[in-house]
């Protein structure tokens, strides 16, 4: 008895003492391990506010994960998964997709993989959901082609989300990226690596990089795929960026039989889509499968380029854009209600995803440097795109997430000597393929590789990707080239 209070002691004291220095303990994994595989999972504990005496614990749960392969190199992979507000994958269900891909991607072999919840993300504790956003999830698809009155449903559900927050005591400044550095500076020292290496994507990058700068230190070798470096300026650009993407798709379209003939001209194809829609909405049903209720949904030009911009960005683009423009531009019934029933799944579940993480770290990283002048000038520079959806609508729910502190935000390049491997999709539309030659070229020893064909995240869409990390991270110091990008794109199975 006398054991069990002074372990409760302690608990209730670590929840109200300073907590400068993270602790990390082994626990059982909650998620079970196959045959033929091995995993050591903790619990790091991390003080909510990096700014010093800090009452209160942060939880970020853990996961070494032996790689597959010999020879067996003491220098792990530690994964910076994006958002930011994504998951890193530690739900049970999530785990069981990450042994076949251990087993079979060149650039995990004989290294261990490290993975950690960002705080405020995944099974972080807290993790900073928003049911409010999802419960309007089917008013926002209803009001696809209202912008305004879209917006103020989103803004609503947003500042719901926050204020409940707010209220429970939580500061949403203290889970931006300089916050989640030092947790995984803690993170390796806790778990006595001496050097371990980083495969980070999209937002993971601009964390990447962060550490790069602010905790150098054990940082053997470095991935940036699909880079978002602090100095960019996200929301200024937005709409030019996915204009450009388009017109990137539309020149190898041009330069591909099969998809020239399908789409003589993709671009202005998907263009005249998003006029026609929003011109003259579809009813479509969506059957919901809890309640066996089906409710007719009107099909916009703005559901239109969603669902462009989703194949880009993570699909075969030269195939799948020219059979949705064909499917839709035929009105074909099957091509919209699947298209429909894909892009509501988004809306009506957050799935692994944050979104009070990522207004946390956006809209402070953001929009307090975004210049008014430049963000309009894109907008009138771009009429097609005026309504594309809810990330339009991410500046206006930013306004009450931006805090006294944001504008001590570095937006800075970073630059250093440690060997850092950019890889860049050509078509991608959220990190265009210029922000990531502009990170390389701050990088002494920074190799930057753009893949023809890919969007966003290379790795999981290009062979090629895999070979030319895998060359990287067993040579660092050495230029990684690979014939592979000379030749047409192939994309994985696994």
């Amino acid at each position: 008895m006398r054991s069990m209070l002074l372990a409760l002691a302690a608990l209730l004291l670590a929840g109200v003492a300073r907590a400068d220095d993270p602790a990390l303990a082994q626990v059982d994994c909650w998620f079970p391990v196959p045959a033929g595989h091995a995993a050591k999972c903790y619990r790091l504990t991390v003080p909510e506010s990096r700014a010093g005496g800090s009452r209160r614990l942060l939880t970020l749960p853990v996961a070494v994960v032996a790689g597959a392969g010999t020879p067996h190199h003491d220098d792990p992979i530690v994964y910076l998964t994006g958002g930011p507000g994504s998951a890193v994958g530690l739900y049970p269900d999530a785990m069981a997709e990450w042994w076949p891909y251990i087993d079979k991607v060149p650039w995990l072999q004989g290294r261990d993989l490290v993975l950690m919840d960002q705080r405020g993300a995944g099974l972080a504790e807290p993790d900073l959901d928003c049911p409010e956003i999802a419960a309007v999830g089917l008013e926002l698809l209803k009001r696809s082609g209202d912008a305004a009155g879209r917006r103020t449903v989103y803004v609503a559900a947003a500042e719901a989300c926050r204020k409940r927050w707010v209220a429970a005591g939580y500061d949403p400044g203290d889970f931006d990226t300089a916050a989640a550095a030092a947790d995984f500076a803690a993170l390796r020292r806790a778990l006595g690596i001496g050097r371990w290496n980083i495969y980070s994507v999209s937002y993971g990058t601009r964390l990447a990089l962060t550490l790069m700068h602010d905790h150098p230190e054990g940082l053997r070798a470095v991935i940036l795929d699909s880079a978002y470096p602090p100095e960019e300026h996200f929301f200024e650009t937005r709409r030019a960026a996915i204009d450009a993407s388009f017109a990137a798709v539309a020149r190898a379209c041009a330069a591909d039989a099969a998809c020239a003939k399908a789409a003589p001209d993709l671009r202005r194809a998907v263009i005249d889509l998003v006029a026609r829609y929003d011109a003259r909405p579809v009813m479509v049903p969506l059957k919901d499968d809890k309640t066996g209720t089906t409710e007719q949904i009107p099909f916009t030009g703005a559901l239109v380029l969603e669902q462009a911009l989703s194949i880009i960005d993570e699909g075969n683009a030269l195939a799948e854009l020219p059979a949705l423009v064909d499917g839709l531009g035929k009105g074909d019934p099957k091509t919209l209600e699947d298209t429909l029933s894909g892009l509501a799944a988004g809306y009506l579940s957050p799935g692994y995803f944050s979104p009070g993480k990522y207004f946390a770290v956006d809209c402070k990283e953001e929009v307090p440097f975004t210049d008014e002048r430049r963000r309009e000038s894109d907008r009138l520079a771009h009429p097609w795109l005026e309504n594309y959806g809810l990330l339009a609508d991410d500046w206006y729910a930013c306004a009450g997430w931006v805090g006294p502190d944001a504008r001590r935000v570095s937006k800075a390049p970073v630059a250093s000597d440690i060997p850092t491997l950019v890889l860049q999709g050509a078509f991608d539309e959220i990190t265009p393929p210029e922000v990531g030659r502009l990170a390389a070229s701050r990088l002494s020893h920074g190799h930057y590789r753009e893949f023809p064909e890919v969007g966003h995240k290379v790795v999981d869409q290009s062979v090629c990707g895999q070979r030319i990390a895998a060359r990287f991270l067993d040579r660092p110091e050495v230029s990684p080239d690979d014939p592979c990008l000379a030749g047409k794109p192939v994309r994985p199975t696994w």
